[in-house]
Parts: C-alpha cells; sequence; structure tokens
C-alpha cells in the first residue's frame, strides 16, 4: 500500500467536516449557538469528569494500599507464603472499583442505585447462564486461594475422576489464576489445567505434609540377569545419586523391588525422594543407573527377536569368565600400560569375592608385610571410604564398579590412607601383590608406565577433592618419580 492511499480515510473525515462547517458558516445563528452549548457542555463533562476521577483514583489508591499492607505484608507474613495468588488480589480490586463505580452513579450522577443493580443482577442472571463454566473455573479458583490444597512451587498430580489413578497431570504449580491453574511439568512443558476440572479430581499433593515427594522410576532388564544382582547394581546407582547432595534425598533410602515382568525382561522399580521437581532428580538417577549397568556390561532391555543357528552368543560381561575379566581390567584406568597377555594373566591370578553389606574391606592405617598387601577393583555395588577424625567416622569418597582402590599400598607399601566398607553387597576382584610383583619381574620397565598413571591419576584426584595433601609445587613429574621409587624399594625386594 502507497502512502497516498493510506492517508485517504483522514481526508475523507477533514472534507467531512469542512462541509458541516461550511454549512454553518452559511448559518450564523447556528454556529453562534453551537459555540454557547459546546462551552456549556464542555464545561459539564469536565465538571462530571473530575468527580468521576477522584472516585477512580481514590479506589486505585484503596486497591494499592489493600495489596500493598494486606496481600504482601500482612497476609503472605501470617501464612507464611512469599507470593500471593494474583486471584486473590483481581478480586480484591473488582470489589473496590464497583464500590467506587456504585458511588459514581449516585452520587455524582444523582441515580437509584436500587434500579442498577437490579438491572445489573438480571443481566448477571443472563451472563451466569451463559458463562457457567467460566464461572465455575473462577469460583474453584477462589476456594483453592482459600483452602490452599495446594500452592505455588507445589508439586502435585490431578486425576481426573472418569480415569485411574495411574492417569493424570502432574507438574510445579506455577500460577494459579481466574480460570487455570499452570503447571510446569517433568518434562518442562507448561499445562494450564481449568479449575473447573481440579474441583471435580483427585488431587494427589506430592509437596504435603512435607516439601519432598517420592518418585517411583521403573527400569527394565532381561532375564538372563540375575535378580539378586540386577537389584545389587541399580540400589548401587541410587545411593551414588543420593551421595551427589543433588535433588536426590539420601533420607529415607533408596528401594529396589520387582514390580512386573513382560516379555521383554523384568521390571524393577526403584523408588526414591526427591527434594524438587522430579525432572532434574529423574536425570540425576537415570545417569548413575546407565554408568553402573555400562560398568557391569549389561544395557537396559528392548523389544527384540532373536533366531539363532548356532550357540547364543554372550550379551553381557560374565565376571567369572576369562573373557569377561580380562575385559573388566581393560576398563580401569591404571592398566591402561598392560599388554593383553599381561591382563590376561592378572586376569587368571586374580580373585572375585563377594562382600556382604556393611562389611569392612579394609581400615585406614592397616600396615602389613609387603606380601600381604592386595589391590581391589569394584565389579558391581557401592563402597564408602571414611577415615577417622576425633574418634568420629567421616566420609570421604564413594567408589563406583570400575574404579580401582587399594592400589597405593600394594605398588608402594604404605600403610591404608581410608577405611573401606561395602555401601550395598557387592563383588570385588583382587589382585595380589604376589601376582603384581610376578608381573613387574617379566617387564620391569611397567614400574614407569604405572608410576606415571598414578601420579596422573592422584593429582586429578586431589585437585577434584581439594585435598591438602599435595604441595602445591607438586608436578606430576616429580610425584612420578617419588612413586617410581617406592615401587622399585619395595619389588626389588620380593
Amino acid at each position: 500500500m502507497s502512502h497516498r492511499h493510506s492517508y485517504t480515510p483522514i481526508l475523507r473525515a477533514f472534507l467531512l467536516l469542512l462541509i458541516f462547517l461550511l454549512a454553518a458558516y452559511i448559518c450564523g445563528d447556528l454556529l453562534t449557538d453551537f459555540k454557547q452549548q459546546a462551552i456549556t457542555q464542555s464545561g459539564k463533562v469536565l465538571y462530571y469528569g473530575l468527580q468521576c476521577a477522584i472516585w477512580l483514583s481514590g479506589a486505585y489508591f484503596v486497591n494499592t494500599v489493600f495489596n500493598l499492607i494486606f496481600w504482601d505484608r500482612m497476609f503472605a507474613a501470617l501464612f507464611g507464603d512469599n507470593k500471593v495468588p494474583r486471584l486473590l488480589k483481581n478480586v480484591t480490586g473488582i470489589l473496590i472499583f464497583a464500590i467506587a463505580i456504585t458511588g459514581i452513579v449516585g452520587v455524582v450522577f444523582q441515580k437509584p442505585i436500587t434500579g442498577i443493580w437490579a438491572t445489573s443482577g438480571a443481566v448477571g442472571i443472563v451472563l451466569g447462564l451463559a458463562l457457567q463454566s467460566m464461572i465455575r473455573d473462577i469460583f474453584v479458583g477462589l476456594a483453592v486461594n482459600i483452602d490452599k490444597p495446594y500452592g505455588i512451587g507445589d508439586f502435585i498430580t490431578v486425576h481426573p475422576a472418569s480415569l485411574q489413578k495411574e492417569v493424570g497431570v502432574r507438574g510445579v504449580v506455577q500460577e494459579i489464576n481466574w480460570r487455570t491453574t499452570k503447571l510446569l511439568t517433568p518434562e518442562e512443558n507448561t499445562v494450564y489445567v481449568p479449575n473447573s476440572v481440579i474441583g471435580t479430581s483427585v488431587l494427589t499433593n506430592h509437596s504435603a505434609p512435607k516439601t519432598s515427594h517420592e518418585i517411583k522410576l521403573n527400569i527394565t532388564l532381561g532375564f538372563d540377569v540375575e535378580p539378586a544382582r540386577a537389584k545389587r547394581i541399580l540400589l548401587a546407582a541410587a545411593l551414588a545419586a543420593a551421595d551427589d547432595n543433588g535433588p536426590v534425598l539420601a533420607t529415607p533410602a533408596p528401594k529396589v523391588r520387582i514390580t512386573n515382568t513382560q516379555p521383554e525382561g523384568v521390571d524393577y522399580r526403584i523408588s526414591f525422594m526427591a527434594a524438587r521437581s522430579p525432572g532434574p532428580a529423574k536425570d540425576l538417577l537415570l545417569t548413575r543407573v546407565l554408568e553402573h549397568l555400562h560398568q557391569a556390561g549389561l544395557s537396559l532391555s528392548y523389544p527384540q527377536q532373536d533366531i539363532y543357528l548356532a550357540n547364543m552368543p554372550q550379551r553381557d560381561v560374565e565376571s567369572t569368565s576369562l573373557p569377561g575379566r580380562i575385559k573388566l581390567l581393560q576398563r580401569v584406568e591404571i592398566f591402561s600400560p598392560l599388554h593383553e597377555e599381561e591382563l590376561q594373566f592378572l586376569a587368571t591370578a586374580g580373585v572375585e569375592q563377594f562382600i556382604q553389606q556393611d562389611k569392612k574391606i579394609f581400615a585406614c592405617g592397616d600396615s602389613s608385610a609387603a606380601q600381604d598387601y592386595s589391590m581391589f577393583v569394584l565389579v558391581e555395588g557401592l563402597l564408602y571410604a571414611s577415615v577417622e577424625q576425633e574418634s568420629d567416622s567421616v566420609r570421604v569418597g564413594q567408589i563406583v564398579p570400575g574404579e580401582v582402590f587399594g592400589e597405593m599400598s600394594l605398588l608402594t607399601g604404605v600403610a591404608r590412607s581410608a577405611t573401606v566398607t561395602a555401601a550395598t553387597d557387592a563383588v570385588i576382584y583382587e589382585i595380589t601383590q604376589k601376582a603384581m610383583a610376578e608381573l613387574l619381574q617379566r617387564r620391569p620397565e611397567l614400574m614407569h608406565s604405572l608410576s606415571e598413571v598414578m601420579a596422573e591419576r592422584r593429582l586429578r584426584n586431589a585437585q577434584a577433592n581439594e585435598a591438602p595433601t599435595l604441595g602445591v609445587t607438586e608436578t606430576r613429574s616429580s610425584l612420578a618419580a617419588q612413586l617410581f621409587g617406592s615401587m622399585k624399594s619395595l619389588f626389588g625386594r620380593v
């Protein structure tokens, strides 16, 4: 559209005004009467307008003071709410301005108020019939704000009465307005639930009476995984997630149980408590579960149909078999310099052990003959490392599947630096110092490679834990040289 065409309506309106002004000019008396009437009516408009403005500004002032003093301070302090729902403020504001409009009609314009209310009542009945669904939403919203079955920040589930209890909308309450309640789902989607639906539904408030709420996560594993092993791995993953001081709570402790079987495998349910929205908690727990399953050589079950014309292949890493042990040792960082035949030697010489929950593997400060020291690889489960401070045991870390522990004592002969205890039933793989000595006698140059890997690993762990045991001037090369000297001195006597 051109600029010329855009001004056409203005030109037409101006032309119409000129025509009427010209007609008034021709009729001189008419123009004079118009001027007088315009002045008189303008004064009346100004007179009534100022009075209406006084009433409306007064209502605005009262509404502002009421919101600031009553809702934002007194009400919030009395009920412990940091944020008063907007619906209550809107209702208060409508009532205040309705009173102001009634005053304008009765005082300023001096009209009977009774007739106005009667007329408005009839109109209200008609509107009520036409907008009954919306009105029901509004009144349910008012009831929610008064009864407070839930509030801003609560995690709730709305179960429609016509559906099963497991079916419904879940999310964190973001806002309660006139017609809807705004929820943020665990998938971080925004859902607007009509208040009338909430009024006729079964409501579960997971944040009441406590701010934490229970979450149930289903994991399906194959039938070939032993149930005791599956529970051990999943419980270890849940405890590891709870130990991160994140959204997964450590108290009460997570639980794992079998809930169902299906063609794909066995359903295991992990029940745990979350401090906030279930999204971050589920993300953390699933991450730990996948990590623990990966270290154990397992994977989640999935729909499949396998047809084999020969023997079925092995689908998981079995730590009791020689190939499984070799694959396990290949994942350990400290054994990265070893060749395949050397890994096979350690896999053959090592001993697998089952450790019951709460059993102590070794204690801080333990020292013995060099031949009696061993190092261990955690296959399944979860271990806690702790030290004694002022007659009290303080946890300093956790050991997850695939990690090695006790290697410093085995390779250098120093006393145990921490106490290691089984947090769950666990499976560990023991490598004795005698076996390591035989391996180093076969290939003495491994001492250099092992000392480099151990130095790098120790410095990285010390930096991550902000440990003060290493000086700021300690370098990788100097630490590796110290470790090499200790290893050479120790294994020179073996």
